[in-house]
């Protein structure tokens, strides 16, 4: 698993990317990385979004994912928060 996903009740749904310099020394791969992350989110929720305040921290070798292995382990851990709430 790449990511560390904590939530936190909340009366919306909110979503805060973290992306350390342990990932990459370089901001472009870090901004990149984020937003993949937050695209990664809004369509693993789609609809059905979680009252919560969600973090979710890259781990050292997110960057390296492909698209679909970033998708893949951000439903699985948004599903275990979303059945939390």
């Amino acid at each position: 698993m790449h990511f560390f996903v904590r939530a936190s009740p909340a009366a919306t749904c909110r979503i805060a990317a973290v992306v350390s310099t342990a990932v990459s020394p370089k901001a472009v791969v870090r901004n990149a990385v984020r937003r993949r992350i937050y695209s990664a989110a809004a369509h693993s929720m789609g609809e059905k979004q979680p009252k919560a305040i969600i973090a979710i921290s890259a781990k050292k070798g997110a960057e390296k994912l492909q698209a679909g292995e970033l998708q893949g382990e951000l439903d699985v851990a948004l599903q275990k928060i979303a059945k939390l709430g």
